[in-house]
Parts: structure tokens; sequence; C-alpha cells
């Protein structure tokens, strides 16, 4: 099969994979929470070096090609999925950061919980310890 046949195969291949990942990205990782959500992120990871292989044989087949003229143009096809595949890794980054906040936020809520938890507490227990001596007081006096 000759440098360009091979180029056109790994980009169709390439192609569906990252409407695999699109699909991931932008449908089942916003439907997802949890550890459900963590997996959909862990299979586009995957997926995503996957498409890192398949680029590397097309830069493969790019450098085996016979003209120059068919090399600058498999060269732009290439560069234009190098960048699509960019953006996509930018949007899992950016997902995975705003789940990351998310949770930060969720975890602020829950200390400032616990913090007004344990100073009523504190108050319930300072008024036994006040009940209990006027209590002790009175019957002394």
């Amino acid at each position: 099969m000759e440098s360009e046949e091979l180029f056109v195969s790994y980009e169709q291949d390439l192609i569906t994979l990252i409407s695999t990942i699109n699909s991931k990205l932008h449908h089942d990782a916003r439907e997802q929470r949890g550890d459900q959500r963590k997996a959909v992120f862990g299979r586009i990871e995957r997926e995503l070096e996957e498409a890192d292989e398949i680029v590397a044989q097309m830069e493969i087949e790019v450098q085996t090609s016979s003209s120059e003229h068919t090399k600058a143009t498999l060269r732009s096809r290439l560069k234009e999925h190098t960048s699509l595949m960019s953006s996509h890794r930018s949007s899992l980054l950016y997902e995975a950061d705003g789940a990351i906040d998310r949770a930060s936020n969720t975890v602020k809520k829950m200390v400032n919980r616990m913090h007004q938890q344990r100073a009523v507490t504190y108050g319930i227990i300072a008024l036994l310890i006040f009940l209990i001596g006027y209590i002790l007081v009175s019957k002394v006096f």
C-alpha cells in the first residue's frame, strides 16, 4: 500500500476516534457523576492515547511519502488533526478542572458545617455546665 493510501486509512480511523471522543466528552461526561464520570474520563484519556499512536503512524507515512507536494499536503492535514486533538485535551482538562472545583466547594461547605456544629456542641456543653453549677449552688445555699 502506498504512503498516501495508508495515511488516508489512518486518517479515517482518527476521524472516527475523534468523533467518539467528542461524543463522550460532550455528552457522556456531562451526564455522569462521581465514579462513572471518572470512568468516562479514563476511557477518553485511553482513546486520546490511541489517537496519539495513530498520529505517530500518520507522521511516519508523511515522512515516507515520495513527493514533496504530497508530503506538504499530508503535513497540513496532519496538523489540522493534531490541533483538533489538542482542543479535545484542553476540553478534557477543563471538564476535570470544573469537577475539581465543584468537589473543592463541597468540601469547603462540609468544613464550614462541621465548624458550626462544633460551636453549637460547645455552646450546649457550656449551658449544661452552667445549669449543673447553678443547681449545685442553689442546693448548697
